[in-house]
């Protein structure tokens, strides 16, 4: 029986899946390459801001956010210095996304920077990540 099952699957494999499996419609297509379209570096879409306007729009819901965790404008300026080096001279310089504003609520309500902690009692503290890119985005400034 094992020869038997062995050959019936060479069989299959040989013929492949025939008929059964279509190519992707047109319509498809055109999804996958609109998706792939919209999508841009750090770099390309932070370049795109007209001058003058928040790169981060102040009714963004990341600030809803930040105000209902109770998480401190300055805490939020350090993230974003932590996710624009992470994303022009970084690791991400490469990553593209259709929705940069929106990948930064992300970083945020996941600290991708580890940035910040939480103590016992509720009040927020920096890490010693948090504190050295405090001084280093002071010295810069």
């Amino acid at each position: 029986t094992a020869v038997r099952v062995a050959n019936s699957k060479k069989k299959a494999n040989a013929e492949g899946n025939g008929v059964s499996v279509t190519s992707a419609l047109p319509r498809e297509e055109k999804r996958r390459e609109e998706s792939k379209d919209n999508k841009t570096t750090f770099s390309t879409w932070i370049d795109s801001v007209p001058e003058g306007q928040d790169a981060i729009p102040q009714d963004h819901h990341v600030f809803k956010y930040a105000d209902k965790v109770g998480l401190s404008r300055e805490f939020l300026g350090l993230e974003w210095a932590y996710f624009e080096k992470y994303y022009t001279v970084g690791g991400g310089k490469n990553k593209k996304y259709k929705d940069w504003p929106d990948h930064f609520r992300t970083a945020v309500e996941d600290g991708y920077g580890k940035l910040w902690g939480i103590d016992q009692s509720g009040t927020y503290y920096l890490t010693t990540a948090g504190k050295q890119l405090q001084l280093e985005v002071g010295a810069s400034q």
